[in-house]
């Protein structure tokens, strides 16, 4: 259905250029600003359950149809996911907005630190270190979050090849947002107590 509908509007939009002397731009908006009609669809939580359901949906794509043409896509994704979801929980535990930046490893670092306050850390078994391990594999791989959307850094040369585990990507994907999510939840939950 969405296959035989996308290449309607393929049709349409070169029907509409096909023909300069009649042609009037009616794409203009397809972007715009706006109101948010919440606070929270343009919040921190909102963008990192976004890019969540995001690569759930290209993450089924690449399983069904392995083909290593969605890995980098559903790389990006999952990594500025887990960002955005590191930037939502720093947020809820620090009450105040997450810091610019896109290290994982430092950002997954400010979360710790400003956890003791709100959890103890030592009844969660081995989850954060668990965690922090994949966290850090990530950042190890991609530190500056370029290395998914370029084939190249901004020296010219080229990163390495990326070969995934798309199952292992996803249970780490998993788990650390899964981390996120609860320490959001439990926070807001005591907050609300």
């Amino acid at each position: 259905m969405s296959q035989q509908r996308r290449m309607e509007l393929e049709l349409q939009a070169t029907a509409d250029v096909a023909w300069p002397e009649k042609f009037q731009p009616h794409l203009r908006g397809y972007l715009k600003s706006g109101r948010s009609r919440s606070q929270w669809d343009h919040s921190w939580r909102f963008f990192a359950y976004s890019y969540q359901r995001a690569f759930d949906v290209l993450w089924d794509a690449a399983y069904a149809r392995p083909s290593r043409v969605l890995d980098y896509p559903l790389l990006f994704v999952c990594r500025q996911g887990i960002e955005l979801w590191l930037k939502t929980a720093i947020e809820v535990v620090s009450g105040s907005t997450p810091p610019s930046g896109h290290e994982l490893g430092k950002l997954w670092q400010e979360l710790i630190e400003a956890l003791p306050k709100f959890v103890d850390l030592s009844v969660d078994g081995m989850y954060s270190k668990y965690v922090e391990v994949l966290v850090q594999v990530l950042d190890v791989h991609d530190k500056k979050g370029t290395r998914f959307r370029y084939p190249i850094g901004k020296n010219h040369v080229s990163y390495p090849s990326t070969v995934t585990d798309l199952e292992e990507l996803y249970q780490a994907h998993s788990l650390i947002t899964g981390f996120c999510d609860a320490v959001c939840t439990q926070i807001e939950v005591e907050r609300d107590l």
